[in-house]
């Protein structure tokens, strides 16, 4: 139900000064009482309310139905200010700053970002079939046996990181066993563990290393990197 359905005809209005209105158009007002205003029933009863139009209303009649321009109407306060303080008090900047969990999942996402950056991105389910001559249901069978792994992607629908291909398309071999490894079932713990320079592998990538053929190097950090997280 619209605001204009519960206002009364309005009189005619006071002209206030052009400078104050917005974006320096003219500024017309009619003041009402509260009570004329039902559907905003958290102002105080004995409050006054203006209507403040911002455009062409010199005669500030409020149309009927919704026309162009009608969205930039505004209710503004004009009488006693400190009663509406009571039921919307004044919220500290402080308070809308995110906290240790907020920074947290801030660091996490970040993260998360930079290393699907490293991984080169992302395919789709129909580009992982067309590179792997796969149906789909061949590509879900691989990712639950672990030989392919997915992350959630736009919409929350599974996208394959580009780093698990090797240049012929095939999946990198041992992607399984660096997932038992680590001990954990998350997509994003493999990832981070693949795309990322490691310790103990003289700093370079697992993923380079699994491409090179040194799976049992990267099976034995993957576990190290899994019983110290444990």
């Amino acid at each position: 139900m619209s605001i204009a359905s519960h206002l009364p005809k309005p009189k005619k209005p006071k002209r206030l000064s052009p400078s104050v209105g917005w974006a320096n158009a003219p500024l017309y007002g009619v003041e009402l009482a509260a009570a004329d205003l039902k559907s905003l029933r958290e102002l105080p009863a004995d409050a006054n309310v203006m209507i403040v139009s911002v455009g062409d209303y010199p005669k500030l009649k409020l149309p009927k139905r919704k026309t162009k321009g009608f969205w930039r109407m505004r209710l503004v306060e004009a009488k006693d200010r400190r009663k509406t303080d009571k039921i919307s008090p004044q919220i500290k900047a402080s308070a809308f700053q995110p906290g240790a969990r907020a920074r947290a999942l801030l660091r996490g996402a970040e993260a998360i970002a930079e290393d699907l950056k490293a991984a080169g991105g992302t395919f789709d389910l129909e580009a992982v079939c067309s590179l792997t001559h796969l149906t789909r249901q061949a590509i879900h069978k691989q990712v639950t046996d672990g030989r392919l792994f997915a992350v959630p992607g736009p919409s929350n629908r599974n996208v394959y990181p580009v780093a698990q291909f090797d240049n012929d398309g095939r999946p990198v071999e041992g992607l399984k066993e660096v997932r038992d490894a680590l001990g954990s079932r998350s997509p994003w713990m493999l990832l981070n563990f693949l795309v990322n320079p490691e310790a103990r592998l003289d700093n370079r990538k697992p993923i380079d290393l699994l491409r090179a053929g040194k799976l049992e190097a990267v099976v034995e950090a993957a576990r190290r990197v899994g019983i110290q997280g444990a």
